[in-house]
């Protein structure tokens, strides 16, 4: 089994919660990194029997570090039409005094997608191709970053201008076929731009994060093992706070638009 559909099994308990299990293969300083966990909690959306449609939108909001320890997902519908299905969900891990800790609380938009007028107004970014690219080298304290092969077209520490983005290219290691998990996962892979603006990588964390998803099952089914090129970039960095935005392009289809809220100090 791929480590990354290893990491997001999950069965289901008598109550009607699903239970799981923090990897390994995907921890990060103190806990799971937040891509993995928000990728968690949009799997366990997809195996309900209710769902339909494809996702459109996940926001993840990080309440407490992800313990090396089992949890348990709730997840309920909030309500469906013909369009969308809206669905909140909490991860939460038991307590030594018996009670629960929330760990994470997110809401998943489901769509029904249909044949109509569709048009883009953003264009992929130029960038050499993947092959012509070093690897950037994995770290043995932070496991999660050899799950992904990372080559960077522009340097995360000392871009030529700070207002350009951080351009890389990335996908799964070993190569997986991308699903709406993975591709949540991914969409948190980039460096924080708050490393360049530093010149150094401070402390940092994931408070709130959205990703919004610009294609359906067929699309990604045709998509296979590719390659994804990622451009990120920040605009504010204001007392202990910034934002990041991102996006993921193949080829030239832009797949996935994502925002993020980041603690940080010196």
């Amino acid at each position: 089994m791929h480590p990354f559909d290893s990491a997001l099994q999950m069965q289901p308990r008598g109550d009607g919660r699903l239970i799981g299990r923090a990897s390994r293969d995907y921890w990060n300083m103190v806990g799971p990194y937040g891509g993995i966990t928000a990728a968690t909690a949009l799997r366990a959306v997809l195996l309900q029997p209710a769902a339909q449609g494809s996702p459109l939108a996940l926001t993840a909001n990080f309440v407490a570090p992800v313990r090396d320890d089992a949890f348990s997902i709730e997840v309920s519908l909030q309500r469906s039409n013909r369009s969308t299905q809206h669905w909140h969900l909490r991860i939460l891990q038991s307590l030594p005094d018996g009670g629960e800790d929330v760990v994470l609380q997110a809401m998943v938009v489901m769509g029904q997608r249909r044949e109509v007028w569709s048009g883009r107004a953003a264009h992929a970014p130029k960038a050499a191709g993947p092959e012509g690219l070093k690897r950037r080298r994995g770290r043995d304290e932070i496991p999660w970053f050899s799950r992904y092969d990372l080559r960077f077209a522009t340097h995360p520490f000392r871009p030529e201008s700070l207002d350009d983005p951080i351009i890389h290219w990335v996908r799964d290691d070993p190569p997986r076929p991308l699903d709406f998990p993975s591709l949540t996962a991914i969409a948190d892979t980039f460096f924080p731009p708050m490393f360049a603006h530093r010149g150094a990588m401070v402390p940092v964390a994931t408070v709130s994060m959205n990703v919004y998803f610009h294609c359906g099952h067929e699309d990604l089914a045709a998509m296979g093992e590719r390659w994804l090129l990622g451009e990120g970039r920040s605009n504010v960095f204001h007392e202990g706070f910034f934002d990041a935005e991102a996006r993921l392009w193949a080829e030239d289809r832009l797949v996935v638009t994502t925002h993020q809220v980041m603690w940080y100090r010196e």
